[in-house]
């Protein structure tokens, strides 16, 4: 599991492309685009299929079809999994 900060932003990389984790009142996935994706409670899958709860632009190559899961569990806690050819990065101080 893996306590986010409130209140600060968390650069991650799926494949190549930088995103931010946003936590502030409700946790947000923002792409490089400037697109911005609630994480809900539980279960969200992340990537370029259409079957995702949050889908990324379908151009990105490096970017599996289901790149990232996020349980988010409360608030502040979630648990990620990388079901990626291409990883998923986060920072070490979040561990």
């Amino acid at each position: 599991s893996i306590k986010l900060p409130k209140g600060e932003d968390i650069k991650i990389f799926l494949g190549n492309h930088e995103y931010l984790l946003k936590n502030n009142k409700e946790l947000q996935l923002l792409t490089p685009e400037g697109n911005k994706y609630f994480i809900k409670n539980g279960r969200n899958t992340i990537g370029r299929s259409k079957i995702n709860d949050i889908q990324l632009d379908v151009s990105n190559s490096d970017i599996s079809r289901v790149h990232l899961v996020i349980d988010k569990l409360d608030g502040n806690t979630v648990n990620c999994m990388d079901t990626s050819s291409l990883g998923s990065y986060l920072p070490e101080k979040l561990f």
